[in-house]
């Protein structure tokens, strides 16, 4: 099951502070999820 964010669905656990800062902006807008209902959006511009 594909979540709006491109997660899969059920729980896959907590995003670690790792994961975080490893993630770096790409050529399109990605997330992050944590398999519930937090998510991190990932602008392409590397900006908040």
């Amino acid at each position: 099951m594909k979540t709006p964010f491109g997660g899969a669905g059920g729980k896959r656990g907590l995003l670690s502070e790792t994961q975080i800062k490893a993630t770096r902006p790409g050529p399109k807008e990605s997330f992050l999820n944590d398999g519930e209902t937090l998510f991190l959006r990932v602008r392409s511009s590397g900006k908040a």
